[in-house]
C-alpha cells in the first residue's frame, strides 16, 4: 500500500476536495492530483 491508497479514502471521507487539501497543504492543486493519483510522489519536509 502506498501513500495515495491512504489518502484519497481519508479526504473523501472528511468530503474534501483535492484542492481543498492543496491549500491546506499549500502545493498546487494539479500537484496534488498527480500524488493522489500517483503519476508523482512528494517529498515531506521535517
Amino acid at each position: 500500500m502506498n501513500i495515495a491508497d491512504k489518502i484519497k479514502p481519508v479526504r473523501q471521507a472528511k468530503g474534501l476536495s483535492q484542492k481543498e487539501v492543496a491549500l491546506n497543504i499549500i502545493i498546487d492543486a494539479s500537484q496534488y492530483s498527480k500524488i493522489e493519483n500517483e503519476k508523482m510522489t512528494h517529498r515531506l519536509l521535517l
